[in-house]
């Protein structure tokens, strides 16, 4: 009779540690998942730590904002997790651990991005923030460039986004208000949080689609091939393009290569459409029909054109 209870009581336990497992990556997921602002950024933009209070506070998630002293300039999301382990005996025990995600923004006047860009240091200042950051390595950098001034030219700004990204995994995001950067925050919280369901997802699904990389948002994770060094500058720009394409999600292969037929270079293509009515540029692209005779189609067109014309890094689709 003891031992049955016992065992019950064994069942009991192990049954709610995967309840709490379980809701952890689903219903729950961002009560989870922690934003860690610098106090640096806190006092140097101020109202921003009233900004993010109210803001947390209206979507219940208040207790996932922390102000931590040793950041900083740099906002970091860590994610609280959770395992079903057994001791010595044989009994299950809850195992806590907080993990950093590999992304990280870190926040510059917008002046002094402009004075970096300018002096020709940006891939200086991107490789010293990336030392700092436990989780170097492959991680994805986020330059937040806060304030009104004009860090560079419009087609200069453009060629030197895509090239930090493809030698550095580092992306200029401009910020011009308090609200604009608070919300920022929150919205990388809540895709990261939702980020883990979709990696378990993906690899219940068989591990296709590249999203079995590490965590992180919008298939920040990709681990694909480093892509080719050698060959003609239109051939190297076409092979970085496929691979950028292959990190959107729910995009086909064989959409994939139907977008390539018909924008080869993303540079001419930023030109392009930035000249092009909207909707015109939607119907040229989500009328692509694949060689498995499926469309684009509107919803995925949408994306393609936000990733070739956002100037700001701003467009966050939840």
């Amino acid at each position: 009779m003891a031992r049955r209870r016992e065992e019950k009581e064994k069942d009991k336990e192990t049954r709610k540690i995967e309840r709490e497992i379980s809701a952890a990556t689903n219903s729950k997921c961002e009560l989870y998942t922690f934003c860690h602002v610098g106090k640096t950024v806190i006092d140097t933009w101020h109202g921003l730590e009233a900004e993010l209070s109210v803001l947390y506070v209206e979507r219940k998630i208040d207790n996932q904002l922390k102000i931590d002293t040793s950041l900083g300039t740099r906002i970091e999301w860590r994610r609280k997790c959770v395992e079903l382990r057994e001791d010595d005996s044989g009994r299950s025990e809850r195992f806590e651990y907080s993990s950093t995600q590999n992304l990280f923004a870190v926040v510059v006047p917008a002046e002094t991005l402009k004075d970096v860009i300018s002096s020709n240091t940006l891939s200086d200042f991107i490789i010293e923030q990336k030392s700092g950051f436990q989780n170097g390595g492959r991680c994805t950098m986020l330059i937040v460039s806060f304030g009104r001034a004009e860090i560079a030219k419009k087609k200069k700004l453009h060629n030197l986004s895509l090239q930090i990204y493809e030698q550095h995994r580092a992306q200029i995001v401009q910020i011009e208000t308090i609200a604009e950067l608070a919300l920022f925050t929150a919205q990388y919280l809540r895709s990261l949080a939702r980020q883990e369901k979709k990696k378990l997802d993906a690899g219940s699904d068989g591990g296709g689609g590249g999203g079995a990389g590490g965590a992180g948002g919008h298939k920040l994770q990709y681990q694909g091939d480093k892509g080719i060094v050698i060959g003609s500058r239109s051939e190297i720009v076409t092979d970085w393009w496929s691979k950028m394409l292959t990190t959107i999600d729910r995009l086909s292969d064989a959409q994939r290569r139907a977008i390539l037929e018909l924008i080869p270079d993303p540079i001419a293509a930023i030109d392009k459409y930035s000249k092009m009515d909207y909707s015109l540029a939607i119907q040229e692209i989500g009328e692509l029909v694949a060689e498995n005779g499926r469309r684009v189609g509107p919803s995925m067109a949408h994306r393609i054109l936000t990733m070739l014309t956002d100037e700001t890094g701003n467009s966050v689709v939840e």
